[in-house]
């Protein structure tokens, strides 16, 4: 095996799919006037939402500002509205409207339409396999540059 070689193979892939993922969410969902960058937000919020603009930034891999200027974003287009936190009175938590409600179900039919398409030459052992294995290693980067 030539590690190096399979390293760059490897890199270029994920820059591939994220590329791909980012022009299909672009298209997708340009009558909704939401960015990708948004939709990773809102995507964590419909998890879970009230979560902190700290936790939003941890979750979606993006520094305390960018997170900020995104969710600001969010905040001018009326679908997330910011309050005071309840835990640290000092943090911001962050809501979905009932406008950003209203486009969940849409959300989760694109994001699901992507999926299916990506992973329908694997099975879902495959793909459960490939999932964790992916999380694995994103963590283990993530790990290392905390070092």
């Amino acid at each position: 095996m030539n590690e190096p070689a399979d390293m760059d193979h490897t890199q270029q892939n994920i820059q591939t799919l994220t590329r791909q993922l980012r022009l299909y969410f672009s298209r997708e969902l340009a009558s909704s006037n939401i960015t990708p960058s948004e939709l990773m937000i809102l995507s964590e919020l419909y998890e879970k939402d009230g979560l902190s603009q700290d936790e939003i930034a941890g979750l979606v891999s993006v520094d305390k500002a960018a997170a900020a200027r995104t969710i600001q974003s969010l905040e001018n287009k009326n679908l997330v509205i910011r309050k005071p936190g309840q835990r640290n009175y000092k943090s911001k938590e962050v809501f979905l409207t009932a406008q950003a409600t209203k486009l969940e179900p849409e959300v989760r039919r694109i994001r699901q339409k992507w999926v299916d398409y990506v992973r329908q030459d694997m099975s879902s052992a495959q793909y459960e396999l490939f999932i964790r294995q992916l999380g694995q290693m994103a963590r283990r980067s993530q790990e290392l540059n905390q070092k």
